[in-house]
């Protein structure tokens, strides 16, 4: 019975995720420092999540592609795409648009780097989703 009124009362929480607007500048701050060194810096090593867990990090990840449309993708945006592996594959599937948003400028780049690479195209955004410049988000 405890266990049960415990998941009711954490349903029950409502999730508050502070806007830009609402941080203070102390907590941008913090956060423009989290991102800087642990984003930025690391971007490189999150490819090799992969090798790390055993191929494990791509098999969860790889699942995400299921769930798009293989014949005709339409407009297609993956928020925080990381290192951009998923992003390279999505893009293979030859959306109509594709675009990424992801926090860390280090990511960007990286991820840019890969799709040039590829020779894939794509429009990647250094941003947050709590403000996000698209027209319909």
């Amino acid at each position: 019975m405890r266990n049960e009124n415990a998941t009711k009362q954490n349903q029950e929480q409502p999730v508050s995720i502070m806007s830009s607007q609402e941080r203070s500048a102390g907590q941008d701050k913090r956060l423009q420092w989290w991102n800087d060194v642990v984003y930025n810096t690391l971007a490189p090593l999150y490819n090799s999540l992969d090798w790390l867990t055993c191929g494990m990090w791509w098999a969860l990840q790889s699942r995400a592609l299921d769930h798009v449309e293989r014949k005709r993708c339409g407009r297609v945006l993956e928020v925080g795409f990381g290192p951009g592996r998923l992003f390279v594959e999505i893009a293979r599937l030859q959306p109509d648009s594709l675009d990424g948003i992801d926090l860390a400028q280090g990511m960007c780049r990286f991820t840019k780097e890969r799709m040039q690479r590829n020779g894939l195209e794509c429009t990647i955004v250094r941003g947050s989703v709590h403000d996000m410049p698209y027209q319909d988000s």
